[in-house]
């Protein structure tokens, strides 16, 4: 009896030994889980600091203020300050790792700290590392097609055998349900996952738009961003600017409208009546601002050859601007003609107050005509065709590269069987031009 009593208890004795080894493992995971939520918790926290500290940074940067010290001020605000309870933010413009590495454009911040854990520390585990990483990019408006007319139907038309190439967004604004129309054997290619995005509705008749399927690049029923230029400033009118009357710049004087230029190069200033190229003329232009008062505006006639780097052409009336003998309807803003078989290499320049903008239509004038665009093979149009009064049309027999192009008109239309590309706008020009609609994002 006595030998079985001992039997019991030394049973007794290892099932408390056993459940007080199973209780310590049941705390020790309650604990582990406890502290591995607390983990979870602590980097979500984290990461919304370093997602805050590099939008911060990087609005700093577009605004020309203290990179580090906001990136690190907009941590704190999330609960996660530098120098405190073992925090650590760090703040690199350029990031220093990752796809952004070496954009002058990007911010990275990295948020971490060894946390201290509760339970977990019956294992020795004594902290828990919190670690989190972004990167902010600064940018500006991804389309660079937009027809800004709120109602019209077909606000954007593709027709014939036109084929270009788009590597950024197109916009129509227009509310009506076929807002876009993609017809006859038009071939739009949309690169980088650009799309075509309506206000109102899309209509695809029996044009392509590639890579296959088409519905992934177009989108209807999207907002309306509006005009993303409207705050752009232009040319104040000037009494005393400087006129071409023919022969040389003068100022103190009114200038008489001009029938057409001769070839050779020419300077900034006022041209009365706008400027027309004839064919068989070549002409450059030197950088700077030519004001095109009146009509007929800006004509590059067939078998012209224009060239000019760094050049801004502003087509407005003639009210506030020396000229003379221009009235009426010719006194008014003109249009923009480039004909066939034209060969055209203009550039927009690069610094303010008019970086990236190539033409610009006085946006207080809505009496404007028709404007149409149809440089020659091997043209090149580099920078911003803003006429957000202007029906636009490329058309033609044209092969333009339009390598960085915004264009913004009232509706646009291109027909006939051009052919060119068009790509977004470097960030410089955004960068150095107040007017663009910036804008900063998480990246990584």
């Amino acid at each position: 009896m006595k030998s079985s009593r001992v039997v019991r208890r030394s049973e007794r004795g290892v099932i408390i030994l056993m459940a007080t080894g199973i209780i310590f493992v049941l705390i020790a995971f309650l604990g582990l889980a406890f502290d591995v939520g607390f983990l979870q918790w602590q980097r979500r926290r984290a990461q919304t600091a370093a997602d805050a500290a590099a939008m911060g940074g990087a609005w700093a940067r577009a605004l020309g203020g203290a990179v580090t010290a906001k990136g690190q001020a907009s941590s704190a605000m999330n609960g996660f300050t530098d120098g405190a309870s073992g925090i650590s933010v760090t703040i690199n413009n350029p990031p220093t790792v990752g796809a952004y590495t070496g954009d002058a454009t990007a911010v990275e911040a990295i948020v971490s700290q060894d946390a201290p854990s509760y339970f977990s520390r019956i294992l020795n585990w004594n902290s828990l590392p919190v670690r989190a990483r972004a990167v902010a990019k600064l940018g500006f408006d991804q389309a660079c097609v937009f027809a800004l007319n709120p109602n019209q139907r077909d606000a954007i038309k593709f027709t014939g055998t036109v084929n270009v190439s788009f590597g950024c967004g197109v916009v129509s604004e227009s509310n009506d349900s076929r807002a876009t129309t993609i017809n006859g054997n038009a071939t739009i290619t949309m690169n980088n996952g650009a799309t075509i995005a309506s206000v109102g509705g899309t209509n695809l008749g029996s044009g392509t738009v590639l890579p296959a399927p088409s519905t992934d690049h177009l989108a209807s029923g999207v907002n309306n961003p509006g005009d993303p230029l409207s705050g752009m400033a232009v040319p104040i009118p000037d009494a005393a600017a400087y006129c071409f009357d023919g022969t040389t710049m003068v100022t103190g004087q009114n200038c008489s409208g001009l029938s057409s230029l001769a070839g050779g190069s020419y300077g900034p200033g006022v041209y009365c009546g706008g400027i027309t190229i004839n064919s068989g003329v070549n002409v450059s232009f030197s950088p700077g601002v030519y004001i095109l008062a009146g009509r007929p505006g800006l004509t590059i006639n067939t078998g012209g050859t224009v060239s000019g780097t760094g050049v801004t052409f502003y087509l407005t009336d003639t009210t506030g601007w020396p000229c003379t003998g221009l009235n009426g309807s010719n006194g008014n803003a003109g249009a923009v003609t480039i004909n066939g078989q034209a060969t055209v290499h203009l550039s927009a320049p690069t610094v303010d107050p008019y970086a990236g903008m190539l033409l610009i239509e006085n946006p207080s004038i809505t009496n404007v005509p028709h404007s149409d665009i149809t440089a020659g093979s091997g043209s090149t149009i580099d920078g911003v065709i803003y006429m957000p009064h202007t029906d636009l049309s490329f058309s033609g027999g044209s092969s333009t590269d339009a390598g960085y192009l915004m264009i913004l008109a009232d509706t646009l239309e291109f027909a006939g069987n051009a052919s060119f590309s068009l790509n977004h706008m470097p960030e410089a020009f955004a960068n150095n031009n107040p007017a663009f609609k910036k804008w900063v994002t998480i990246a990584e």
